[in-house]
């Protein structure tokens, strides 16, 4: 698979599109522990998978309240049964971020939000996505490739 490392600087409090629709089939909480030095934040992801009820082009958004983490969250996994209520995060200490890579027709795309720094009072984040080569072999299904962290202001 050919990897292509994408370094996504932004501020948080930028404005990004949201799609909605949704589906998924992942819901573990990780911890993803960063080095503490050079300003790098503890990641705990919230859920990441291959089908999510999200679609459309990429995008990466900051959530900032539990009202738009639920409205997200309720779109991922719109078609998955039981439904799964969203993780309680507080916001006065924490925020989310969402990175969300695209509506694909095949398999073997991936996305991963791999590190987030706070510098000069702005939040910097590092993405990962992955691509399957022209002669793979690959899931023959609509993918939408997302990954959900969050992290201490």
């Amino acid at each position: 698979m050919k990897q292509l490392a994408i370094l996504m600087l932004a501020l948080f409090f930028i404005a990004c599109e949201k799609d909605d629709n949704t589906d998924d089939d992942t819901n573990k909480i990780s911890e993803q522990t960063e080095n503490k030095n050079n300003n790098e934040i503890t990641l705990t992801t919230l859920s990441e998978g291959d089908y999510s009820g999200l679609s459309g082009e990429s995008f990466n958004l900051i959530i900032q309240t539990q009202q738009e983490l639920d409205s997200i969250w309720t779109i991922i996994y719109a078609n998955t049964l039981p439904s799964t209520d969203s993780p309680e995060v507080d916001f006065d200490k924490e925020l989310v971020l969402i990175a969300f890579m695209g509506t694909f027709p095949t398999g073997g795309y991936s996305i991963k939000i791999t590190e987030v720094k706070l510098e000069d009072g702005v939040y910097n984040y590092n993405i990962l996505t992955s691509s399957p080569d022209t002669n793979s072999f690959v899931t023959n299904a609509f993918t939408a490739p997302y990954h959900l962290v969050r992290f201490s202001r």
